[in-house]
């Protein structure tokens, strides 16, 4: 951590451990408590393969004075489910989740690694309009977003030793003009903004459903609220929705630079592009 540490004061602040069920319990005890002395703030995000909320590696890792989150090894199965329209069930594993979470045993989310398929890969589908709803749904959700590189310009791969066609070489010429980037761009800074209410909030469900489509959900913290709404059909949809504000005020649309009215029942009326477009996302705040 000495070593580490910049003239600027500029230092490593959170760590991944690679294949912590190698290693024993006793040992990450006293590495953790070590770091802990150096820097009361540091944290460890631990990679035990199959990791997921309320499954055994949750109990034997978090709340134990080991690890202080998990890569989340289920969140890809629920973004797929998205995709694919499955609205009930994913705001339900969405529910369980957020609920299962709390600051000091937390998961990170995440969509492709070095060690799996790339999330188009492993959908089956080479559409970036999905990929783009599935980042929607890990950049808005509790935890900490895990982004594979590339994953923000649209790459998947397949894990396909020993080619390893999922361990790509960057492309830079195509970082600017890429409509997957911009939007991973814009939903990071969002969450930036909002950075409690995302990593820390509630999860409740406003509207939507596998026959409508749509899902459309609050995330709230500490007297704020944040809604975000994403269509995974192919067309755009114009659904109202009761929202927790103000009636007869304005709210602002995040994604879109835009303002939206809120009627005097505290309900709202908008047009949810459809998954094509690319502006999956909805994020009211009152200004």
């Amino acid at each position: 951590m000495k070593k580490a540490t910049t003239e600027k004061g500029n230092s490593i602040d959170y760590y991944r451990v690679d294949t912590v069920k190698h290693v024993d319990d006793a040992t990450w005890m006293h590495f953790k408590n070590e770091l802990t002395r150096a820097d009361s703030e540091f944290k460890l995000i631990g990679e035990a393969f199959g990791a997921a909320p309320n499954n055994e590696y949750a109990n034997r890792y978090l709340h134990t004075g080991t690890m202080d989150s998990l890569l989340d090894f289920d969140f890809k199965n629920i973004a797929r489910q998205l995709v694919n329209g499955e609205i009930d069930s994913v705001s339900k594993a969405i529910q369980e989740r957020t609920d299962s979470i709390d600051s000091a045993g937390t998961f990170g989310q995440f969509l492709g690694s070095h060690d799996e398929p790339g999330f188009l890969h492993f959908i089956g589908d080479k559409d970036p309009s999905k990929l783009k709803i599935a980042a929607t749904l890990q950049i808005t959700s509790k935890g900490q977003p895990v982004i594979y590189y590339g994953e923000e310009l649209g790459l998947s791969g397949e894990e396909n030793w020993p080619e390893y066609d999922n361990r790509y070489v960057f492309p830079w010429d195509k970082v600017e003009g890429n409509s997957v980037h911009d939007h991973y761009q814009k939903l990071l800074n969002i969450r930036a903004e909002y950075s409690k209410l995302f990593s820390k909030g509630s999860y409740e469900l406003l509207a939507g459903s596998d026959d409508m489509g749509y899902l459309v959900f609050e995330r709230k913290y500490d007297g704020k609220s944040a809604i975000v709404g994403i269509n995974t059909t192919d067309k755009a949809q114009d659904i109202t929705f009761t929202v927790p504000f103000q009636g007869n005020t304005k709210i602002q649309d995040k994604y879109n630079d835009t303002t939206v009215e809120v009627s005097k029942n505290k309900k709202v009326t908008v047009n949810l592009p459809s998954k094509k477009d690319g502006e999956l996302l909805y994020l009211l705040q009152m200004k």
